[in-house]
């Protein structure tokens, strides 16, 4: 068995050389540099292919000195773990908010700041004072009782003993003297302590409120700081919560994308040393040769594997006799696709207008085009077209089926097989279910894509984050307001009430008063500093070949899958002489409706899309603009709804019986419809217009008349007995030229009011081609009769 050198690379390390886009689907090509090549059989793998991809239409091509005798192409299980091509910043998730753990236990301490020396001091004199005071009271107490004492023991005497008397008597009087002085010290010490202990007291007191001020005062700011901190942590928590969401809404947008399986590209190429003959590359298909560069390939100096593979790929073989090749990898994928847009700007004062034809792109598969050359092309390459072959008409015959039925006089009705043959019905069955096919031929995204729910479930992780969070959210909420209202007893601080006050309004939004002036002059200002700073977007560059017409847009661009598109500008167009008309249908709504035509004078072939329109610099809204050529051979109409400023009134029919003879055998009734027209616009003329030539003036008020195209009806007869004709307009025949009308100003005389005319055309509608100048208003009557013979009425077909 022939020893097989293995290569493998990974479609995301690949460069793109370029992105063709087409309307339902796109075109990849990708370069594979420098791949390691041994002599004999080497099988390179490319995987991680998108699975939206066409397996058929992936072709490889390239040059070395090599021999491509093999393509397979393989749908797999994605191996690749979305955690590790998507890695999360754990650390950056847990790193906020861990500081502010360490001092929760000291937040509610409160603060008590030391005594000063001054208020001790006082306090040690106050309490000497004190002592002072308390030995005298002492001193006091203990000669009262002695003299208590000395009363009792006075009190024991008794005549028996004379002498015993005298001498108890003047020891009585010294002991009593003496206890008197002591009272009497005593008293004289406590009335002179009296002073300094009031004055001590008084100190410590004055002092002890400036101590306990101090320690309000530190109290209130320590909470006024945890109230901020406080503030900081719930502010971290919600950046921190808001980082969590938005790394969750990229998770799950990189999941819609994140393929369940993977197309595989399987190459078996004979490396060679001798000349060869190339031979094809694409599956089940007859493509065009292959370039292969033997000689240069043969000069080139062999190199090992491990140097040739490219980062992420893989080689399994040994590293003698090296060679490399270059291969191109091509295949078209679905799920990636452009589509037009438009953007257009009228104006009904210089009648011109400006188109901006944009691109939007869009890449929903799940590869990333990384810097590469972008081309849009209007070519369908669907495989499907390439059935669409031209039908063949098959004799379509008829036969008698039965005579007329005795039931229905008049026969059976219209049978459909005298209005489609059978096998027109037949081609339209087959036609409308192949494509209800082709419409649910496609395999469903949530097969293709997604991320498996048994896969290592971080999303749980996430989920628990925010849960917690927005339980620490709410928990340290609720302590900032009890202390926010702790500390400003109840009234919100000047500060707070500057923050919750809102903001002013801008210029823009002032309303329209004596104050407006200025933020006009400054949006004057503005505009002119925009002017001079516009800037603009690189156009595209247009290339028709055959039936298609590609755009390559300038510079290198990524595209990587997500779910909405990116705009691209792919040229602006202006327009010159633009149309603008008005179509007044009274009969079924009064008003007057704006339309404008363009004509497409570019050479750009406009397609159907989306068209936002601006009408004199007031957004409209959006509508579809239809497939338009270029060159100048087709123009475009765009219904711009109704215009205000024109009035419409539609007065209720008034009918009348005609005076007829008495000898006939008709009865005649006419019938009147009146429509008023009103033009509210106020005439742009200058005052100067004395200076302009007559020629001039007549072509500004041609200018200035407003075109409108009104349109009525009268009924039509299908009974050779009923008779119906139009008397006014006057003059007018069924399918005849349109007449002039100069009867129908408003108050039955000309005011100068415009000009119109009148026609008829053969199925009964009346129009009418009026010119209406600025302020001024024109009734335009219609009037016809109704002859039915006597005894008949006229009803509705």
């Amino acid at each position: 068995m022939d020893f097989v050198t293995k290569v493998q690379y990974n479609v995301r390390s690949l460069t793109t050389r370029s992105v063709t886009l087409f309307p339902t689907r796109a075109q990849v090509f990708r370069d594979i540099k420098n791949v390691p090549l041994q002599p004999g059989t080497n099988e390179i793998t490319i995987i991680g292919l998108t699975p939206t991809v066409d397996e058929d239409s992936i072709k490889v091509e390239g040059s070395g000195a090599a021999i491509i005798s093999d393509i397979a192409v393989e749908s797999l299980p994605n191996r690749d773990i979305f955690e590790e091509v998507y890695p999360d910043d754990e650390d950056e998730d847990h790193s906020s908010g861990d500081h502010d753990d360490d001092d929760d236990d000291d937040d509610d301490d409160e603060v008590d700041p030391p005594e000063s020396a001054e208020l001790k001091a006082a306090r040690a004199r106050s309490q000497e004072l004190d002592d002072e005071l308390k030995s005298a009271l002492e001193l006091q107490k203990s000669a009262e009782s002695r003299q208590k004492t000395l009363d009792g023991y006075a009190s024991t005497l008794s005549c028996e003993h004379v002498a015993a008397i005298e001498s108890g008597i003047d020891s009585y009087r010294e002991v009593r003297a003496a206890n008197f002085r002591d009272c009497l010290e005593a008293e004289r010490r406590q009335r002179e302590l009296r002073e300094p202990i009031a004055k001590a007291k008084a100190e410590v007191d004055r002092l002890s409120r400036q101590h306990r001020r101090e320690k309000d005062r530190a109290n209130r700011d320590r909470k006024k700081a945890l109230l901020a901190k406080t503030k900081a942590r719930i502010r971290d928590a919600r950046r921190q919560e808001e980082r969590l969401s938005e790394k969750e809404r990229v998770r799950k947008e990189r999941q819609k994308f994140w393929p369940k399986y993977c197309y595989a590209v399987r190459i078996t190429l004979e490396a060679a040393t001798a000349a060869f003959t190339p031979q094809s590359s694409r599956r089940n298909s007859i493509s065009s040769e292959t370039d292969i560069e033997v000689v240069g390939a043969l000069e080139q100096p062999s190199q090992t594997t491990a140097q040739a593979t490219q980062a992420t790929g893989t080689t399994t073989g040994t590293t003698t006799g090296t060679t490399t090749c270059d291969l191109v990898l091509s295949y078209v994928t679905s799920s990636a696709f452009w589509s037009p847009s438009y953007d257009l700007q009228l104006s009904t004062t210089t009648n011109q207008g400006s188109l901006c034809f944009d691109a939007q792109l869009t890449n929903t598969t799940s590869e990333t085009w990384d810097r590469c050359k972008v081309t849009l092309s209007t070519s369908q390459t669907t495989s499907s077209s390439l059935e669409d072959k031209a039908p063949t008409l098959v004799p379509w015959r008829l036969k008698l089926n039965s005579a007329q039925s005795v039931d229905n006089p008049v026969g059976p009705p219209i049978s459909p097989d005298v209005i489609y043959s059978k096998e027109e019905q037949d081609f339209r069955n087959k036609l409308r279910a192949r494509q209800n096919q082709m419409a649910t031929s496609g395999r469903s995204r949530a097969v293709l894509f997604g991320v498996d729910a048994t896969a290592p479930a971080k999303l749980d992780d996430y989920q628990m984050q925010l849960l917690m969070l927005e339980q620490q959210n709410k928990k340290r909420l609720l302590a900032a307001r009890q202390e926010q209202w702790n500390a400003s007893f109840g009234a919100p601080s000047s500060q707070q009430q500057r923050q919750h006050q809102p903001a002013p309004l801008n210029a823009t939004a002032r309303p329209h008063g004596a104050g407006a002036a200025p933020a006009a002059e400054v949006v004057v200002e503005e505009d002119e500093e925009q002017e001079r700073q516009q800037l603009d977007f690189e156009e595209s560059l247009v290339e028709e070949s055959g039936f298609s017409t590609t755009y390559d847009l300038p510079g290198l661009k990524t595209l990587a899958p997500k779910s909405n598109s990116s705009k691209q500008r792919i040229a602006r167009i202006s327009f010159a002489n633009v149309a603008f008309s008005h179509t007044v249908v009274a009969k079924y709504k009064p008003a007057a409706h704006l339309s404008a035509r363009l004509q497409n004078t570019s050479r750009l072939t406009l397609l159907k899309g989306p068209v936002g329109v601006t009408l004199d610099g007031s957004f409209m809204g959006r509508t579809t603009l239809p497939r338009c050529a270029g060159g100048g051979r087709e123009s475009i109409t765009l219904s711009l709804g109704v215009d205000p400023a024109i009035r419409v009134s539609y007065a209720p029919p008034e009918a009348r019986r005609a005076t007829t003879g008495f000898f006939t055998k008709e009865e005649i009734k006419l019938y009147t419809r009146v429509i008023r027209l009103e033009n509210t616009r106020v005439s742009s003329s200058s005052s100067g217009g004395a200076t302009n030539t007559k020629q001039q003036q007549q072509q500004q008020q041609q200018q200035q008349h407003t075109k409108l195209l009104v349109r009525d009806q009268i009924p039509l007869s299908r009974d050779d007995k009923l008779r119906i004709e139009l008397l006014k307009p006057e003059g007018l025949t069924p399918g005849g030229s349109a007449k002039p009308i100069s009867d129908e100003a408003e108050g039955g005389k000309d005011n100068g009011w415009g000009t119109a005319e009148a026609s008829l055309k053969s199925d009964g509608e009346v129009n009418w081609l009026v010119a209406l100048r600025p302020g001024k208003s024109v009734k335009l009557t219609m009037e016809y009769l109704v002859a039915t013979p006597i005894g008949d009425q006229a009803v509705q077909a």
